[in-house]
């Protein structure tokens, strides 16, 4: 092999090992397992039941207009969660709103839901 060809082969032999080296100094970010698979699970339930998503997103919102506890933010978690047929968080958007016959109807139909 020639002089050039043994330093071109040294060099790619020592770009190749520095490469594929993780730094001491800054090592690479711990993998967290458990949200790794939370994050397969809820792909692979989106894609199996495509209105999983919205339904969750639509709860979400229903619950953090009702830790609003405003008149209004309890009339769109009514809103929001008839859209999701979320009753028993509904039963309590109605319960606070005082509206007690929609109340009672949500936590039955949530009661039924359960059984």
């Amino acid at each position: 092999m020639s002089h050039w060809g043994v330093r071109a082969a040294l060099l790619l032999g020592l770009i190749a090992s520095t490469a594929s080296a993780q730094s001491k100094r800054y090592p690479a970010d711990p993998i967290d397992k458990d949200r790794e698979a939370e994050q397969k699970s809820k792909l692979w339930d989106n894609a199996t039941n495509p209105r999983t998503k919205p339904y969750e997103e639509l709860v979400e919102q229903g619950r953090r207009a009702i830790s609003d506890r405003t008149e209004d933010a309890y009339q769109l978690a009514v809103t929001t969660l008839g859209e999701a047929s979320a009753y028993a968080l509904r039963g309590t958007a109605h319960m606070e709103l005082r509206n007690w016959t929609e109340c009672a109807k949500d936590l039955e139909a949530a009661a039924a839901k359960t059984t």
